[in-house]
This record gives structure tokens, C-alpha cells and sequence, in this order.
């Protein structure tokens, strides 16, 4: 499964205020600010996952939890499989070389080429 935008929105109003808030800026500056962008309504039609962030902090926290319960059950066991896998193999190929390290030092591979023979 692939995502390709999840994005986060607030009504304007709360927008404006952040901003000033953040970048201790004038209703003026932030509103020129935020005038220069995309409207996040344009914003949201791209987005695959849409979280609103109007509310309080454990009201955003609870979205984004709920959005990864949803993705892990979309995904379901494939994206366990996918990080199991590789090591997996990694594992096996290095436990085959020493396997065939500890012959050879052994003399087994030697005695089954003349066997062979």
C-alpha cells in the first residue's frame, strides 16, 4: 500500500492565528502570508487522508491514532511480511556461507568432490 499525501487542515481563522502566534507576526503579515498560498480547500482535493486539525492537541492525537489503526489494518500482514523478508534472507544466505565455510574447513566439500568424480 502507498500513500501519497495525508494532509492536515484548519479553518482560516485558526490558521491566522497560529501563524501570529508562531511567528509573532502582524494580522497583516500573516494574513498576506497565508493569502499567498494555495487555499488549503485546493490543498484537500489531493490528499489521500484528510486530518482536521481545528480541535485541541489530544483531539489531533487521537486523528493521527486512528488514521495509523486504519492504514495497519489496510496493510494487514504485508507490511510485516515486508520487513521480515529481507532479514530473513539475509539470515539464510549468511547461515549457507558459514555452513559451507565450516565444510570446506572440514574437508567435507573436498571429499564430496572426489565423490563425485
Amino acid at each position: 500500500m502507498k500513500i501519497d499525501d495525508v494532509r492536515h487542515y484548519s479553518s482560516s481563522e485558526i490558521q491566522l492565528h497560529r501563524l501570529m502566534l508562531r511567528d509573532n507576526s502582524s494580522l497583516e503579515d500573516a494574513s498576506s502570508r497565508l493569502s499567498s498560498q494555495l487555499p488549503i480547500t485546493n490543498k484537500l482535493e489531493y490528499a489521500d487522508y484528510v486530518i482536521d486539525n481545528s480541535g485541541s492537541p489530544q483531539g489531533l492525537e487521537a486523528q493521527v491514532n486512528s488514521l495509523v489503526e486504519r492504514l495497519e489494518r489496510e496493510a494487514g500482514w504485508m507490511w510485516r511480511l515486508s520487513w521480515l523478508i529481507p532479514p530473513l534472507g539475509l539470515f539464510s544466505a549468511m547461515w549457507m556461507l558459514a555452513l559451507r565455510a565450516y565444510r570446506w574447513s572440514r574437508g567435507s566439500v573436498q571429499l564430496k568432490k572426489t565423490n563425485e568424480h
